[in-house]
């Protein structure tokens, strides 16, 4: 019937509908319960039983969740010191003389009657023996008295971190000592070795702007964009914004502010991530890149090294012994960003994407050649706590997997594999803007009067002048596949549903979706650390699995690096991760003998072929381990058209990407603070003057800064331009004299660190603003202002990388520490004619600059705009020599 009615123009609402109630039907599949309608006219009704093993995993995560659920709501306490209390008050009570206060007292005798008032009601009561009565009643009291004093201690402790006012300082005397004094307070309330979320319920919660601030910061913020009639106008919508809708908005807000800890996240996440259609490919992802150096030239043993380490982080991670990141070595961070850390995937949806997390995932899923494995990497096969494979282990593993697709031949699937062919084909007309139809009709020239859809329509525009993609017979074993999740977020949903939803495809997905995090042994390298950071950010288009939240690639030469999805967390998060784990595998070297390269020899003792593979690998196998596992792909002709539009799809979007990727040498952090200046707000002023040379105007420039002071903080956007920036660079072009550009200097910088610390401290205004256009659509009452607010494009969008993360570095000899230093990461412009750019200030004596525009701006160059901040760079250091 589906079918039939695709056909007909009447019907096409019904086979959409059908076809959304077939996914409901399958995620409902997916909770336990199958109910739907089969061929032959009756309902099918299946329940689905766990196994013991699986009922045995789902007992222990819950037992999981229990035990550190009870520990981090005792804390500060300790169970054992909660245990001991109660113990020890129930034994004196009971020992104690009758006469005595804890028997007879007030408190003695309103517990008595409580219990005698309750025991009418319990039988057997009566027959308790009074010690017995006398001991409940005072270990319950003894519990109730602790929780009591755990919440004043939480409470104390939230309050003391709800001042921000630490980090502005304190000028007089007597400042200074109350700042001593709140910090002895923070530290005696903190303590030492706590779980990675104890102090969830201890961090303030992320405060809610006045309507009047925030408005009168963005009219101060765009102020130098504008003529003075257009600020009249800014001014004049902010102040009917503050008496008409506003206030309707912003009730709701102070509602969701008081029953949400914390405004923002949820609405964040959804509508700034999940909801949008574009590509997530260069759009949304960001890079992290290797060292300039790294501990071995070996492609297996970096890569088994590496993943070792993501693997004894994850493990702390997961068992909440992770250390909470503290500022200043006192000021504990929301730590809830590494939650989803591993085991997540972004699901596409038509309208809005999902996240999809799996606790305790046990496997990874590694590419080599283009071809997926499902590789174990822990010891046994239930529980949370399992050992994970060692760095030797791994590389046998890799050793297989590297042997195994060097030997694949990439020939068509018979006939015979595409067992449900037909029933796709059936299914398949039910969506009637799937790009497998439109391609192919348009290349037999008929379109059996199925009209093309718009997003059709945009799709074939972005892809009929990419470059080709490789033969069809290198994309029918699922070496293209990838690039599906380059793609439009709805396109990539509709073919997840048809090809994806059931036999071999459904197994092999859920593989990848399921994986700790993916692993991509590149057959290439690069000489330039550009090179190396367009392959991180965007590979071919089709090497890289976008939607999961990390994905490992190590070169042959052994340089690696990262590509993240973003919307689970931001990437100090990630770079904490690969801190700590690139660190660690230093160390490794530094105090282990270096091992022998794999052997890669003729054995008699060789293992048996992965899959269902001929052929014998020649690489020896460590018979302990379970064999890797390679993930297959049943892929049709409807399906490869739809893979090759994908791919070129992803071509074309990486033809557009402009980057730059480059090292300042001529001074560093080091000659900047000589100067007494913020090394952030100076690389922020070189880069308003750069840009303002380059474009010949200003424009908003964003800079990210982090709100994880508060509970479920993520960012907040410092907004650069102000009218101090703009003076310091009108004073440089109109060659003031070096005194006056030296104070302005001073002035911006100074400004734009008090910026800074507002943000942290919660005074943001662009979450507020975001926040109250939200309730704006779901009111459906539109806004003048907040349209223009929020209309106003980022064209330089900032962001400084945070390193130092973790202690290790102490662990390693100075001139090692200095050498193995990761130049950052990088992410894509916000705007399409604007700048993304990523900074890095490493050590003492030079600069890292990520920068990435688009080619078909035709106002912006990467190059030159690298050019420009060079040079902004050195006349301002010009200005104090």
């Amino acid at each position: 019937p589906g079918r039939q009615g695709a056909r007909a123009e009447g019907g096409r609402e019904a086979a959409m509908a059908e076809a959304r109630n077939a996914i409901d039907l399958y995620y409902l599949q997916k909770r336990g319960v199958h109910l739907g309608p089969d061929n032959d006219g009756y309902y099918r009704f299946t329940l689905k039983v766990p196994t013991l093993g699986t009922l045995g995993s789902q007992i222990a995560l819950f037992g999981h969740r229990v035990k550190y659920g009870l520990l981090n709501r005792l804390w500060p306490a300790s169970p054992l010191t909660v245990v001991a209390v109660i113990g020890g008050v129930t034994y004196g009570v009971v020992t104690a003389k009758g006469d005595s206060w804890v028997r007879s007292g007030w408190l003695a005798e309103a517990l008595w009657r409580i219990d005698t008032s309750a025991g009418l009601y319990l039988p057997f009561h009566s027959q308790f023996p009074k010690s017995f009565r006398v001991g409940y009643l005072a270990s319950a009291a003894a519990f109730v008295g602790m929780l009591g004093i755990i919440s004043v201690e939480r409470f104390a402790l939230r309050l003391l971190l709800s001042w921000q006012g630490w980090l502005f300082g304190a000028e007089s005397q007597l400042g200074q000592w109350m700042l001593k004094a709140w910090g002895v307070g923070v530290t005696l309330l903190t303590g030492k070795k706590n779980l990675t979320y104890a102090f969830d319920m201890s961090l303030p919660i992320l405060p809610l702007p006045s309507l009047k601030d925030t408005c009168a910061t963005y009219v101060e913020s765009v102020r130098p964009l504008l003529t003075e009639e257009e600020y009249q106008k800014t001014l004049q919508l902010a102040q009917e914004f503050q008496k008409n809708e506003g206030k309707t908005f912003q009730r709701y807000l102070r509602l969701k502010h008081l029953f949400s800890t914390n405004y923002v996240l949820d609405w964040w996440e959804k509508y700034c991530y999940l909801y949008g259609r574009t590509p997530i490919a260069i759009n949304s992802n960001y890079y992290i890149l290797d060292a300039r150096e790294r501990p071995t030239l070996d492609q297996l043993q970096r890569a088994a090294g590496v993943i070792h380490h993501m693997l004894r982080f994850k493990d702390m991670v997961e068992a909440e012994k992770l250390e909470p990141m503290v500022i200043r070595g006192l000021i504990p961070l929301c730590m809830r960003q590494y939650e989803r850390m591993f085991g997540t995937t972004r699901i596409p949806g038509r309208e809005c994407d999902t996240l999809e997390h799996t606790k305790f995932s046990r496997h990874i899923v590694v590419c080599s050649r283009g071809h997926y494995y499902k590789l174990d990497v822990y010891h046994g096969a239930k529980g949370t706590m399992l050992k994970p494979y060692s760095t030797e282990e791994i590389e046998q593993q890799l050793a297989l997997i590297m042997e195994h697709s060097k030997r694949q031949v990439n020939t068509l699937p018979s006939k015979n594999s595409l067992g449900n062919n037909l029933m796709r084909a059936a299914r398949i007309q039910s969506f009637e803007d799937l790009v497998v139809l439109d391609s192919m009709r348009e290349k037999s020239g008929s379109r059996r009067g199925l009209p093309q859809s718009t997003s059709m329509a945009s799709f074939n525009n972005a892809t009929r002048n990419a470059p080709a993609t490789p033969p069809a017979k290198y994309s029918r074993r699922g070496t293209n596949i990838a690039a599906f999740t380059a793609g439009p977020r709805s396109r990539w949903a509709e073919v997840r549903e048809v090809y994806f939803g059931d036999g071999v495809n459904r197994k092999s997905l859920h593989a990848i979706e399921t994986a700790a995090f993916m692993v991509f042994l590149e057959d290439t390298h690069y000489t330039t650390l550009n090179d190396r950071a367009r392959s991180l950010f965007h590979g071919s288009g089709s090497n890289r699995w976008f939607d999961k939240s990390i994905n490992l690639v190590v070169y042959e030469d052994g340089y690696a690096g990262l590509n993240c999805e973003h919307s689970w967390a931001d990437a100090p998060a990630v770079a904490h991760l690969l801190e700590f784990a690139f660190l660690s595998e230093l160390i490794d070297f530094q105090n282990k003998t270096p091992k022998r390269s794999p052997v890669t020899g003729e054995a008699s003792d060789t293992v048996a072929p992965l899959s269902s593979d001929e052929a014998v690998p020649t690489v020896v196998a460590n018979k302990s381990l379970p064999v890797p596992r390679r993930l297959l792909w049943e892929v049709d002709d409807e399906l490869q058209v739809a893979i090759d539009q994908a791919h070129q799809f992803a071509n074309s979007i990486i033809a557009d990407v402009d980057l730059q990727v480059v090292e300042f040498l001529d001074f560093g952090k080091g000659f900047i603070k000589k100067c007494r200046m913020s090394p952030d707000g100076f690389v922020q002023m070189a880069l308003q003057l750069a840009y303002f040379r380059q474009q010949g105007k200003f424009d908003l420039t964003y800079e990210s800064s982090m709100t994880r002071l508060f509970r479920g903080g993520r960012t907040e956007t410092t907004r650069t331009l102000g009218a101090e920036s703009v003076a310091f660079v009108e004073a440089v072009e109109a060659g003031a004299p070096k005194e006056e550009i030296i104070a302005k200097l001073r002035i911006a910088t100074d400004r734009h660190a008090d910026k800074n610390k507002l943000m942290m401290a919660g005074r943001g205004i662009d979450r507020h603003l975001f926040a109250l256009y939200i309730v704006s659509k779901g009111m459906n009452r539109s806004s003048d202002f907040l349209n223009q607010a929020l209309s106003v494009p980022w064209r330089l969008s900032t962001s400084q990388q945070p390193q130092d993360q973790t202690l290790l570095r102490k662990f390693l000899p100075k001139d090692v520490s200095e050498r193995f230093v990761s130049p950052g990461g990088g992410f894509g412009p916000v705007a399409d004619d604007g700048y993304g750019v990523s900074y890095m200030i490493t050590g003492e004596k030079h600069l890292y600059f990520h920068v990435s525009s688009k080619h078909s701006a035709p106002d912006t160059s990467s190059e030159d705009f690298v050019k420009e901040i060079f040079k902004a760079l050195r006349d301002m250091a010009a200005l104090f020599k």
